[in-house]
């Protein structure tokens, strides 16, 4: 997910189904890990309160985290607003580790984290990353997990865009042998 070259410092998140992954890479190194015991389920959770009147599947309400996520439209603000709690959880978690690595020592010109990237196949929250940006005044993107293995330029990857934030780390371990 992160250029070969880069030696910017970058905090990954891993945005899984039952856990969210915290790393830190640091001149293309993963220094720091961490987990919060938060995932893409307290999020359907959420709905299923927010949303008593039926009984929805995990399939559905997938649909609606990723179509309405965090944006509030109309009628979803209700929904958006469920689910900003369960994600300033996760924020307030993050910020607690960011906090730790720039107090760690004096270098925190050079270590200063520049940019977070969301993987896992629950990242796909829509405004996640957005809200991320705001509320932790770190630049956040969504990973390109095929950064070190092809172009897509010229090769069209086997999965969907949002499908392949599912496999980052099965991704990142196969190139570990390259």
């Amino acid at each position: 997910m992160i250029p070969k070259d880069q030696q910017k410092t970058y905090l990954i998140v891993d945005f899984g189904k039952t856990r969210t992954g915290v790393g830190i890479v640091y001149k293309n190194k993963l220094i720091y890990t961490s987990t919060i015991d938060i995932g893409g389920f307290d999020l359907s959770q959420t709905l299923r309160t927010a949303l008593p009147d039926k009984k929805y599947s995990e399939e559905e309400l997938t649909k609606i985290k990723n179509q309405y996520g965090l944006l509030g439209r109309g009628d979803s603000d209700v929904l958006s607003s469920s689910l900003k709690t369960v994600v300033n959880n996760i924020k307030d978690e993050i910020a607690i580790r960011i906090k730790y690595w720039h107090l760690r020592d004096d270098n925190i010109g050079q270590r200063s984290i520049a940019e977070i990237i969301l993987c896992g196949g629950s990242s796909n929250l829509n405004g996640l990353s957005e809200y991320f940006t705001e509320n932790l005044g770190i630049k956040t993107r969504l990973a390109n997990v095929w950064e070190n293995v092809l172009s897509t330029d010229t090769v069209v990857p086997p999965i969907t865009y949002r499908h392949s934030f599912g496999y980052a780390t099965a991704i990142g371990l196969a190139l570990r042998k390259f």
